[in-house]
């Protein structure tokens, strides 16, 4: 009976150690990447399609092409939890001299043990990036999670 009983601990002991041990190396980093900066007079295809979706009245025609900028943060979400990450989304604060954020509310889901990238762009008057507040969110086990990261 002792015998049994020493085992059972160890045994224990044993799975409590693996659980922790797994607990504790295991979560959801984020980082950026890298950020490319694009006149938009190279891109006019999406110059125009970003006008087309802002509508009449947005305050910028394709006269306004020269002096546009497009900024692209790419974001790599690496989820080493054994739990799928649900509705994963990125948000990049705005300034009062950006026209439009591209991508920013993307939603996708990221499995297990897996990494995925993200991409939010910013059409913007302003030659220079300001630093600004990239928000990285999902959901796991039900639970609203949040990143906040200042990028320049």
């Amino acid at each position: 009976m002792k015998t049994v009983t020493i085992i059972l601990a160890l045994l224990f002991a044993a799975c409590v150690t693996v659980t922790v041990i797994v607990l504790m190396t295991s979560g959801v980093t984020v980082s950026v990447t890298g950020i490319t900066a694009q006149n938009a007079s190279e891109n006019p295809a999406l110059f125009a399609q970003v006008l087309a979706d802002m509508g009449e009245g947005a305050g910028v025609t394709e006269a306004d092409m020269a002096d546009c900028t497009f900024y692209t943060w790419r974001i790599e979400v690496d989820n080493s939890t054994f739990v799928r990450l649900e509705m994963l989304e990125a948000a990049i604060e705005t300034k009062p001299e950006d026209i439009a954020s591209l991508g920013g509310l993307k939603t996708v889901s990221v499995g297990a043990h897996s990494r995925t990238e993200l991409a939010v762009t910013v059409l913007t008057r302003n030659p220079d990036h300001p630093k600004r507040e990239l928000t990285v969110s999902w959901y796991l086990w039900g639970q609203a999670n949040r990143r906040t990261l200042t990028v320049q």
